[in-house]
């Protein structure tokens, strides 16, 4: 998700049910200020990472993750 403003909770659920991941995500795509979210299938949890710095030398990266908890 492009753009400096973290994604919540009902956009990243409508997201990833519209435009699933195929379970992989290459060391590339992922530059710093990027955002990405994970929505477990299971529960319905969802995770907002933002990488912040990528360290080149061992494939590292600092990211901010928010995590949404599911109520049933």
């Amino acid at each position: 998700m492009p753009g400096q403003t973290v994604p919540g909770a009902g956009q990243c659920a409508a997201k990833a049910t519209r435009h699933p991941g195929d379970g992989r995500l290459h060391f590339l795509q992922a530059s710093p200020g990027s955002t990405f979210c994970l929505r477990d299938t299971a529960n319905g949890n969802i995770a907002v990472f933002t990488v912040i710095d990528v360290d080149h030398g061992n494939y590292a990266t600092t990211d901010d993750i928010t995590y949404y908890r599911h109520r049933s």
